[in-house]
């Protein structure tokens, strides 16, 4: 979305991410710690050859968007989700 229709989305996740900080008696740091070890985390797998080569955290960082880690347009992956089942397509 551009223009209003992306201000509203952002506020929507700011105000859901709030929420759940706020409902499970969490610091809003703590889940940007939790974001920045997930990029660690992939970093490390891409160094051992699990996901896509090359990853690095800080691209990912660079990558991400205001309610996204960054993690999922780095790897360049398609998620599908369906109500019992996740998968991933690489």
């Amino acid at each position: 979305p551009s223009g209003p229709a992306a201000g509203i989305q952002a506020k929507n996740v700011n105000q859901a991410w709030f929420q759940y900080c706020q409902e499970n008696f969490l610091p809003g740091s703590a889940l940007q710690e939790i974001t920045s070890l997930k990029r660690q985390f992939t970093e490390l797998l891409s160094d051992i050859g699990f996901v896509k080569e090359g990853l690095k955290a800080r691209v990912m960082e660079r990558m991400a968007a205001k309610w996204t880690d960054g993690v999922l347009a780095a790897r360049g992956c398609e998620v599908e989700h369906t109500h019992t089942d996740v998968s991933i397509r690489i």
